[in-house]
């Protein structure tokens, strides 16, 4: 399933920064149970995960996790946190969510998705608060998630210029102040701090460049979408 462009509200970071209690001591097996094994616990977190990790193996520079799964996913991790952290695999198994987590925080550094980032190291620290490898991706996110978005609505081509010379027009959304460009631009061209690198294909999107950070990332336009 693909979501795109909803908020993540900042209270569910929060519940899940909160679910980070110390892990109670283990609890004993009744007689003739056996424990749950670290790929029994593993499979009980990535099955409530499994809806994130969709979003992040489809997703876009612009994609958003939805309010109302984001909270779900809280609810669902908390309720098995409480369920299984007391038992001996739980440790180990984890380990093995948060190496997905990790995985998925690469899909989403190649894909310019900041907001995405800062959701999967909240993920990460909800089992391993004091997790160092995340530090580098949460000051990417913090920087990348201001980046402004890019919709190009079309191409205009003037028939009487000497030199070939293709423009844009596109709407450029800044996040800081939540304001709505319209704008006519072409190749080589700098504004609200992304570069207009190179045209895709025959008018099938452009190639942008973050001036900030100097990442680049694809947009395209509607109607070549609409052909998809």
């Amino acid at each position: 399933m693909h979501w795109t462009r909803c908020a993540l509200v900042p209270c569910v970071v929060a519940a899940l920064l909160l679910g980070c209690e110390s892990e109670p001591p283990p609890k004993p097996t009744p007689p003739g149970e056996r424990p749950p094994s670290a790929a029994d616990i593993r499979r009980q977190f990535e099955s409530v995960l499994q809806p994130i990790f969709d979003i992040v193996d489809d997703s876009t520079a612009d994609t958003r996790v939805p309010e109302e799964l984001a909270a779900q996913v809280q609810t669902q991790l908390a309720e098995r946190k409480s369920k299984y952290a007391a038992e001996p695999a739980y440790k180990e198994a984890i380990g093995g969510v948060i190496d997905t987590l990790e995985n998925k925080l690469r899909v989403v550094r190649d894909k310019q998705n900041g907001v995405l980032a800062l959701y999967l190291c909240t993920l990460i620290r909800f089992f391993d608060p004091e997790n160092s490898r995340v530090v580098r991706y949460e000051k990417w996110g913090e920087t990348v998630k201001n980046r402004p978005v890019a919709t190009i609505n079309g191409w205009y081509e003037p028939r009487d210029a000497p030199v070939r010379t293709i423009y844009a027009f596109i709407e450029v959304y800044t996040p800081e102040d939540g304001q709505t460009h319209h704008l006519q631009v072409r190749e080589g061209e700098e504004f609200f701090g992304l570069r207009f690198v190179e045209m895709i294909g025959n008018k099938s999107g452009i190639l942008f460049e973050y001036l900030k950070t100097r990442d680049r990332f694809k947009v395209f336009s509607k109607s070549w979408l609409q052909k998809q």
